[in-house]
């Protein structure tokens, strides 16, 4: 949730670039391995496989659920204005990297398609999290 906060007071092409990407894709990794070693720290310094594949699995879960509670609540009552700017960012990103490789009427299509289907939407965000 807070990089999702984040992502959000700095804008859309904070939370477009690829550095971004990287720290979201990292960050929760790495919080996961820190809060694995204060459990193991917290049980003096033992810890089964398959206890913490349990508390992994739980945080993982958990944490998953509230980050997608939150994009709900940002994208569709907080500030739905921010889900139309970031998916115009996700278009011109789209046709920046994609215009070399393929040809001006397939990207056309492509590019309709993208503008049609709302990644934001409720029931979208939702399977995002099963």
């Amino acid at each position: 949730m807070l990089l999702s906060i984040i992502s959000y007071l700095f804008g859309v092409d904070f939370k477009l670039s690829f550095a971004w990407t990287l720290i979201e894709i990292f960050a929760p990794f790495f919080l996961l391995i820190f809060l694995l070693l204060g459990y193991k720290q917290m049980n003096q310094g033992f810890l089964t496989y398959g206890h913490a594949f349990i508390v992994c699995f739980g945080l993982f879960a958990t944490s998953s659920f509230i980050h997608t509670f939150f994009k709900v609540l940002l994208f569709n009552y907080i500030d739905p204005s921010f889900s139309l700017m970031l998916q115009e960012g996700t278009i011109q990103k789209f046709i920046e990297i994609m215009s070399d490789v393929f040809p001006p009427d397939a990207l056309e299509t492509m590019i309709t398609e993208l503008e049609t289907h709302d990644n934001f939407s409720v029931t979208n965000l939702t399977k995002g999290f099963t």
